[in-house]
């Protein structure tokens, strides 16, 4: 049975995600800064959620810019005037992405930022899920056969790139210290393209 990977975003700038309870169902695989959570026996059999916890502005900052995550489907915030500041930033990377807010009092006037969904009251984990799992329901998927293909002529024409440096540092066309450079760059995301379609093959 092929996996469903949802990644989520977890702005948490008070610790309140770290808080809940888990199910005693879940199997959770730590890692720095991601909690993945498999077995959800209630819903999906094929459900695997990554929740990349933030916790706080130059940790949202740090993880924007190291591109940690090629896609975040859904963004999880705590409400704070503090943390709606970020959803902006959040939505310049991830324009597509689907937004749970949970906190009451949120001024939704504020937010003219596409899809929003507000959970009020107590809020366990479990609730988290069961959001996430509608969410996720409604997003249109891109059939994988497609990005595949595509997936593999960008790395393609990547190498034929990479193939020019290599002829263009022989010809001195260019210099050493640019020839690195550049090659650094293509090899970085020849490496993240690939890493993205073992995913979709496997």
């Amino acid at each position: 049975m092929r996996k469903l990977i949802v990644n989520v975003l977890v702005l948490s700038f008070n610790g309140q995600f770290s808080e809940l309870v888990l199910p005693p169902n879940t199997y959770i695989v730590g890692k720095r800064g991601m909690l993945e959570v498999t077995h959800l026996s209630e819903l999906r059999k094929n459900l695997i959620i990554r929740f990349h916890v933030i916790g706080n502005k130059d940790a949202l900052i740090r993880f924007l810019a190291s591109r940690s995550a090629d896609k975040i489907d859904v963004l999880l915030i705590y409400h704070s005037e503090d943390v709606l500041d970020s959803l902006r930033k959040v939505r310049e990377s991830f324009p597509s992405v689907k937004t749970l807010i949970i906190g009451g009092n949120t001024n939704l006037n504020r937010i003219s930022l596409g899809d929003v969904k507000v959970l009020d009251g107590e809020v366990s984990f479990q609730r988290i899920v069961e959001n996430i799992n509608q969410v996720i329901e409604t997003i249109v998927k891109v059939p994988p056969v497609f990005n595949v293909a595509q997936i593999r002529e960008e790395i393609a024409i990547l190498k034929n790139f990479i193939l020019k440096l290599d002829n263009d540092l022989r010809q001195r066309a260019i210099s050493p210290r640019e020839y690195f450079e550049e090659k650094k760059k293509l090899e970085d995301r020849v490496s993240a393209l690939e890493k993205r379609l073992k995913s979709l093959v496997e």
